[in-house]
């Protein structure tokens, strides 16, 4: 087929919806069985199955990589809360001065002020 090449690129582009790790370890098997099945199938239902599984498999994999991550940070703050105390109070310190000189920043210099032709 003329167009297969510009096909496999465009799922090679689709692939990267997916989280790193899951590209590297799966990611040549999936092309060449996209691959295959581009010459056995027709190109529509192949490319509304392609589609539907990188809507709800990458964002699948994304949340599973979120989820380990986030088990191993509490494993970690529970071995040593004192720190975890630390950290969260050195957290909201920052946000809430990043937050005061926007709102500084932002009533002074980027605000027209409140009466006509100033």
């Amino acid at each position: 087929m003329v167009w297969r090449p510009g096909a496999l690129r465009i799922y090679r582009a689709l692939l990267l919806a997916y989280p790193a790790e899951f590209r590297h370890e799966y990611g040549e098997e999936m092309k060449r069985l996209f691959a295959e099945r581009l010459g056995e199938e027709p190109a529509i239902g192949l490319w509304l199955a392609a589609l539907a599984d990188v809507a709800i498999a990458a964002p699948r994999e994304h949340f599973h990589i979120l989820a380990g991550d986030l088990r191993h940070g509490v494993r970690l703050f529970a071995k040593a809360p004192g720190f975890a105390c630390a950290a969260m109070l050195a957290l909201a310190l920052g946000v809430g001065a990043a937050t005061t000189v926007f709102s500084l920043i932002d009533a002074v210099l980027i605000r027209t002020l409140p009466y006509g032709e100033a």
